[in-house]
């Protein structure tokens, strides 16, 4: 990236490529993305790799259920409670 763009440039867009910007700040990207060639080239680049995410197996990224009572084993042993059981699942959680 050039001088005048940095890290922030860079998150700035792949939060945008991930659509998971806070709707305040979205109209604030898509302005900087729309007046630099620079930001348009990244989001060009970040897009194939965040459309692949979609064919991610679901089952191999999220924790075993093991680790899950290991867990919550150790945090009752470490706070003196008993074990909490598993959450109900609610779906993915949303960006702000």
């Amino acid at each position: 990236m050039s001088p005048g763009h940095g890290p922030d440039h860079v998150d700035l867009i792949s939060l945008c490529a991930l659509a998971a910007l806070p709707t305040t700040e979205v109209a604030i990207a898509e302005a900087q993305i729309a007046a630099c060639a620079e930001c348009q080239h990244e989001l060009e680049t970040i897009r194939p790799v965040v459309s692949a995410f979609v064919s991610w197996p679901i089952d191999v990224v999220g924790p075993s259920d093991s680790l899950w009572e290991r867990l919550a084993q150790r945090i009752a042993a470490e706070t003196g409670g008993d074990p909490m059981g598993p959450l109900l699942a609610t779906g993915p959680a949303e960006p702000d």
